[in-house]
């Protein structure tokens, strides 16, 4: 049995779930919400729905009654009356009182889920979507009212409208609209200030500026015209740069395909919305389309048509020298930062870091190797920075270096300077991105490293063994089961191997992750006799303070907070933060690079 929920599923799930598993497996979908719990389920095996019609959300679970309200044809708000719901939202009453209610004669309490829903012809509930502007957007749910006001809150927008998209891989994403003030407002400059004051997932990907709104014949706002991306085309399609060749016009095509709107080559990928997700799926694309195989990080280099038409006719020709990194703002005066991927082995998260440095600061960023596909020798951090260091030693023959590294990129970059040192070389700057080192099995997830609070008397000392006994039984019952998945995966990737010789193109981000997650490991770094710097999230306590690097930091260790969440540190705000705590350090290291290289060359 397969449960799934939480997102709406869509019928190619289904079929894909036939195709992948057993016969006789069955797959369930709750629906449900964290007010009312699950409210309905359906069961979707093999003949119980057609093939290509919405899937059912089923009936209502026992002791739940589930009925449609404000019906406008055949579509109407999802209720759930039940004893089993929340008690409302802790200091909010107001909130509570607009969407629970409690019957006088009965004593039953109801929950207006804010979902729209309708009945099919046996009677099964599908869900169509909200009804108060309410999206989700990478599992988290999202007010688009929210972004609005917050776009509106910036002097130089006029009038603005967000709109949630769904491409047709899947995903939904965030689209803003906007139109000045007065005079002109820019793009980018509106995404960044809105990153500010918003969480990485309520920012929209695009952002299109339009000279007026289109409005209907009544005034309002005429969102249709806006969804159907006729706006954003028109207002766009005059100022398309056109392909000029035919690399340029195979890639067009693809970025149209992947982006569903027009694209010129001088347009960036990143400001048309494109991400890490559909980056994969272009460079799959390319490989099979022009038969050339570029990493992720290509697109940090060249994030245009005409950038990365140029670059694929380097690779052809065997012009292109770096084949693990890519340098981007390279400057003939100032040695590069030397960045190492994190788990994943992708450099596209660095790229927020280096808009918000500029183009004053050179960034050297390191890819895996892994992504080609093929059966690499490398197993171990140690044999991927020797990989590096050799790269490292090409791009700038002498020392002092600058080296960093996100999460896994770190040990990358520690191991990097332990080899660099060993040669010989100095290292000016060892900067770890919220790194960790020693912590027990190398979880932050074990309860037994959560920090907790001494017990102060005999219950507490039971109450808190009693539920730490519980808690890290689970764990390992969770780790047990990830750990096999990890093996049938490996399997997997043997088996390709074999077979094929490599790993299939649209397998590689999950083969290339589960490589990392290899090498990280088996990693134990030994003492480091030089300074490190340390970026720690501030709201992350699960982890000590230090990170670990007081045991490994022999020659000093400095740290900086960084307010917000690991996973977070590459986005606005926070990314703002660790790029102005950074830029006067590499400031200060290339000061003290450049007078050791002046005392070498005097001697």
């Amino acid at each position: 049995v397969l449960g799934v929920g939480g997102e709406r599923l869509a019928p190619g799930d289904v079929g894909l779930a036939r195709i992948l598993l057993p016969q006789n497996a069955h797959l369930l979908f709750a629906c449900g919400a964290t007010e009312a719990s699950i409210w309905s389920w359906s069961r979707l095996d093999a003949g119980l729905i057609d093939e290509g019609s919405a899937v059912p959300v089923g009936f209502a679970e026992a002791g739940k009654t589930v009925r449609i309200v404000d019906v406008e044809d055949g579509v109407g708000e999802i209720v759930v009356t039940s004893r089993y719901l929340s008690l409302g939202y802790w200091g909010r009453q107001e909130d509570t009182d607009r969407v629970f209610s409690v019957d006088p004669s009965t004593g039953e309490r109801s929950y207006r889920t804010g979902d729209l829903g309708r009945l099919d012809d046996q009677g099964r509930l599908i869900v169509v979507g909200r009804n108060d502007r309410m999206v989700k957007v990478a599992g988290k749910r999202v007010q688009l009212d929210a972004i609005e006001h917050a776009l509106l809150a910036d002097e130089q927008v006029g009038e603005a409208a967000v709109l949630a998209h769904q491409r047709s891989n899947g995903t939904t994403t965030l689209v803003g609209y906007v139109t000045p003030s007065s005079g002109t407002v820019e793009a980018r400059v509106v995404k960044e200030r809105l990153g500010r004051d918003l969480p990485p997932y309520m920012v929209p990907s695009r952002i299109v500026v339009l000279a007026v709104m289109p409005r209907l014949p009544n005034g309002k706002l005429d969102r249709r015209t806006l969804a159907d991306h006729r706006v954003s085309a028109d207002a766009r399609s005059s100022a398309l740069a056109q392909p000029t060749d035919d690399v340029e016009r195979r890639l067009v095509r693809i970025w149209q395909e992947l982006l569903e709107l027009p694209v010129g080559i001088d347009d960036d990928f990143f400001d048309l919305g494109g991400d890490s997700l559909l980056a994969t799926e272009m460079l799959v694309a390319i490989e099979d389309d022009l038969s050339c195989s570029l990493t992720p990080a290509a697109l940090l280099q060249a994030p245009t048509v005409a950038a990365l038409a140029r670059l694929i006719d380097e690779v052809r020709s065997g012009r292109f020298a770096t084949p693990s990194g890519h340098t981007i703002n390279p400057r003939s005066d100032r040695p590069p930062l030397f960045v190492a991927y994190p788990l994943g082995g992708s450099g596209l998260r660095y790229r927020p870091f280096a808009e918000a440095l500029g183009d004053e600061f050179p960034l050297h960023i390191f890819e895996a190797p892994w992504w080609d596909g093929g059966s690499s020798e490398l197993r171990t951090i140690k044999q991927l920075a020797a990989l590096h260091v050799a790269e490292i030693r090409q791009v700038q023959t002498e020392g002092p270096y600058l080296l960093a590294g996100y999460s896994m990129g770190g040990l990358i970059a520690l191991e990097m300077a332990e080899q660099l040192t060993a040669a010989g070389q100095k290292i000016a700057l060892l900067m770890m991105f919220d790194t960790y080192v020693g912590i027990r099995g190398g979880h932050t997830s074990d309860p037994r490293n959560w920090p907790m609070a001494p017990p102060t008397s005999f219950g507490h000392r039971l109450l808190r063994r009693t539920w730490l006994t519980w808690a890290t039984q689970r764990f390992r019952v969770e780790l047990a089961w990830s750990k096999t998945a990890f093996r049938v995966r490996r399997l997997r990737w043997w088996l390709d191997h074999r077979r094929l010789g490599t790993v299939p193109k649209r397998r590689r981000a999950q083969y290339v992750y589960d490589r990392t997650v290899e090498v990280a490991r088996t990693y134990r770094p030994v003492p480091y006799q030089g300074q490190v710097t340390l970026f720690r999230c501030t709201d992350d306590p699960s982890v000590p303070p230090d990170r670990g690097w007081s045991a490994i930091a022999r020659g000093g260790l400095e740290i900086y907070d960084v307010p917000g969440r690991h996973a977070d540190l590459f986005f606005p705000p926070a990314v703002m933060t660790l790029a102005s705590q950074a830029s006067p350090l590499i400031r200060d290291a290339w000061e003290t690079g450049s007078e050791e290289r002046e005392l070498q060359r005097l001697a």
